[in-house]
């Protein structure tokens, strides 16, 4: 406690000062001496009492640094004593850290809201009034509320913020504002030259810090300044104190250990050469009743030690053994004798594997391991694992011929993230990837498979059941075509993670051939039907006709002569539908020609106009440069009319159909495009279906009648459709005799 008394002593006696130097304050404002005496040498009672005042408060703030024992407490105590003095609601003291930031060390009535926005404010990215006075950096904005001393006092924050420019109001950080706080003051603590902290003081009342009051703070403040600097020495004396004695009982510690330790060591010395016969006993019963060879050579090459299954291999006692070159025991493996000399020469061990022709043309595994006076060798007997190796990569060759050279596309992949670790030819030349594409990479990074969530709930089943036969599955080639797959699975594990092996056939075909059959099962049906029952229905319908036109010639039915008319188109319309169901089921051969297909547009062209006129649409026909083709001249005709007429009712007035030809990769295409509103997804497969339509009017059979037509000229149909539009395309096949002989004819 003598350091401390002696510090509290030097501490009043260096600002004793302050008390002698204190300055009166007139009712105007200004600041004299501190003289007791007018120029007419009356006493002027009002500066004395203030300046007792004043004396009277600097005596009790320094006494709170003899009261207190620590910088945190004295703070405490000065906030009390400062809202004492000046009754605002708000007091606080920012402390100035080693990094830049100036947390609340004290305060007094503040919110937590508040503290938690304004405690940890730094220096060097903030910007706030706070700031400025501790870096002693004002702006031109705060001049109005600056004092001579270097503090901020402003009794109407309102006010002076209003009166800011709004670049001048971003300079601010406006909580003291926000809370509602219009009377601050901001007054630096020091010293010396150095600024520690700040006193920050609010209240929600105007005019709650007078000039007097701002004036007395900043001659004070300096006091608190010196105080929280001889606590701050005093920490730190106690701290290197602390740290003294630490250090002194560290050392002791340690040279009591280090004692202990030394007799500790003699013990453990003559304890350790005990093991150590014990351990060589024991080590010498370890290699004697292993099963397999170890021996140890001195660097001539002379067998120094042999254990019992090396006295078995080598066919030898050990009598016989020790003291001899192991060269003149038995005929060494060149590859051996090399590794030897290795040993000795770099003193480094050695692994390898020998056949042995001395032993029995065994593969032995050997390890040899350098010594201060030669080597230790350790072998062992590996022939059978030798042949159980040379069986398993005969195996492997065997499962990697059937993999890579099979016809069936297949894929080693891990279950859980599907990376594909091996794939064969098949799969590569089916989906075009080449094989580095697919090695390392996952299905989902190539977007392989097209219903992911489907190949997940696969790979459940698969680590469940262990296998999975003929699932059926989608997925894409390189070029994005979506293709059909039948696949079976079998899990096994591979370097501890669960893996399978994956058979995958492409059924796209199959299925569309299913699906063509299908269509021409119905296809057969309906021409059943037709044939059965086209002769009985038309022999009355042609009755019923001449009937009917002999009626209406007759003067006495003059009147009823539009409906019979009518009676007979409609008796023709039947017949017409008739017709189309023996086109159906016609099973000869086609009467084929050599026609250009632009011939036959051109000659048509007249009727497609007369019906685009008649709608008020539009019809435009685009001739490429192609050659003749094999076809029968009446069933394209009946084929464009069918398909331009479709393309026209699913227009609206105002629409324009193009038909175009060209030739693409051998073939001769015929395109015919409307602009009307698509056909819909779930209807594209339900396509040349007799007697399915979309038309109020219509039978269902002109599209059926158009596949026929293109499947007895060996074409196939193309449909392209969307929101804008369905385009429809006849892919021709050029007769091979006729490729390039043909004359091209526009």
């Amino acid at each position: 406690m003598r350091d401390k008394d002696k510090s509290k002593e030097q501490f009043e006696n260096n600002f004793s000062h302050v008390k002698n130097s204190l300055q009166g304050i007139k009712s105007s404002g200004e600041v004299t001496t501190a003289i007791f005496k007018d120029k007419d040498g009356l006493h002027d009672n009002t500066k004395r009492k203030q300046i007792e005042d004043e004396l009277s408060k600097t005596n009790t703030l320094l006494k709170l640094f003899i009261q207190k024992i620590n910088r945190k407490a004295y703070l405490d105590a000065v906030l009390i004593l400062l809202q004492e003095w000046i009754g605002c609601r708000c007091s606080g003291i920012r402390v100035l850290n080693e990094d830049g930031y100036i947390p609340y060390e004290s305060f007094i009535g503040y919110s937590q809201e508040f503290m938690e926005s304004e405690n940890w404010l730094f220096v060097k990215n903030n910007q706030c009034a706070c700031i400025r006075v501790i870096l002693e950096k004002p702006e031109p904005q705060d001049a109005i509320c600056m004092a001579n001393g270097g503090s901020f006092f402003c009794n109407n924050t309102i006010k002076f913020v209003c009166e800011m420019s709004a670049k001048e109001q971003s300079r601010f950080r406006g909580k003291c504002l926000e809370v509602g706080f219009k009377s601050i003051a901001i007054i630096p603590i020091r010293y010396r030259d150095r600024v520690l902290g700040v006193i920050h003081l609010a209240d929600e009342n105007e005019g709650k810090f007078p000039l007097e009051f701002a004036k007395f703070i900043e001659k004070v403040a300096p006091l608190i300044g010196e105080a929280m600097y001889r606590f701050n020495l005093e920490d730190e004396l106690r701290h290197k104190n602390d740290n003294l004695e630490r250090l002194v009982e560290e050392r002791t510690n340690e040279l009591k250990l280090a004692n202990e330790q030394l007799n500790h060591d003699i013990i453990e010395q003559k304890f350790a050469s005990e093991k150590l016969i014990k351990s060589q006993n024991e080590m010498t019963s370890i290699l004697e009743s292993m099963t397999d060879c170890f021996f140890a050579i001195d660097k001539d090459f002379q067998f120094t030690y042999v254990n019992s299954a090396g006295e078995i291999a080598f066919g030898k006692s050990r009598d016989e053994l020790l003291s001899k070159r192991i060269t003149e025991v038995y005929k060494v493996n060149n590859t051996a004798l090399l590794h030897y000399h290795e040993v000795l020469r770099e003193k480094k061990s050695a692994n390898f594997e020998i056949l042995s022709e001395a032993l029995g043309n065994k593969w032995l595994e050997m390890s040899v391991y350098p010594t201060e006076t030669g080597m230790t060798c350790y072998f062992r007997d590996i022939t059978s694992r030798k042949k159980a190796e040379k069986d398993l990569r005969e195996s492997e060759n065997k499962f990697s011929k059937a993999f890579h050279g099979g016809p069936i596309m297949m894929t080693l992949s891990t279950v859980e993230e599907g990376e594909f670790l091996d794939v064969n030819d098949a799969l590569c030349s089916g989906t075009g990837y080449t094989r580095e594409e697919f090695i390392g990479h996952t299905s989902k990074e190539l977007n392989f498979f097209v219903d992911m969530p489907k190949r997940q709930k696969l790979g459940r089943e698969l680590m469940v059941q262990g296998r999975i036969d003929n699932a059926e599955i989608d997925f894409r080639t390189k070029s994005g075509e979506i293709r059909q797959g039948l696949c079976w699975s079998q899990l096994f594990y591979l370097d501890g993670r669960h893996c399978h092996i994956t058979g995958l056939i492409d059924v796209t075909e199959q299925k569309r051939i299913r699906k063509e059959m299908a269509r021409l099962d119905r296809l057969n049906l309906v021409g059943q039907l037709a044939a059965g029952i086209a002769h009985e229905v038309r022999n009355p319908m042609t009755t019923v006709r001449g009937y009917l036109q002999l009626l209406g010639e007759k003067s006495e039915y003059v009147d009823q002569k539009p409906t019979f008319d009518l009676m007979v188109s409609e008796i023709d319309r039947a017949n017409s539908i008739i017709t189309e169901f023996l086109s159906l089921v016609q099973t000869k051969q086609s009467n084929l020609g050599s026609h250009n297909l632009n011939d036959i547009i051109n000659n048509l062209y007249p009727i497609l106009e007369a019906d685009t006129f008649t709608q008020n649409k539009q019809i435009n026909f685009i001739a490429g440069e192609i050659p003749n083709l094999e076809l029968n001249r009446k069933e394209i005709f009946q084929l464009i009319l069918n398909l331009t007429r479709n393309g026209l009712d699913a227009m609206e007035e105002g629409g324009s159909l193009s038909i175009e030809s060209y030739v693409e990769e051998c073939k001769v295409v015929l395109e015919i495009a409307d602009e009307g509103c698509g056909i819909p997804k779930e209807n594209l497969n339900k396509l040349g279906t007799p007697f399915f339509t979309t038309k109020d009017t219509g039978t269902g059979l002109g599209l059926a009648s158009c596949y026929k037509i293109t499947e007895s000229h060996n074409a196939k149909i193309r449909i392209g459709s969307s929101p804008k539009g369905t385009t429809i395309s006849i892919l021709f096949p050029i007769p091979d005799n006729e490729q390039g002989q043909n004359k091209m004819i526009t």
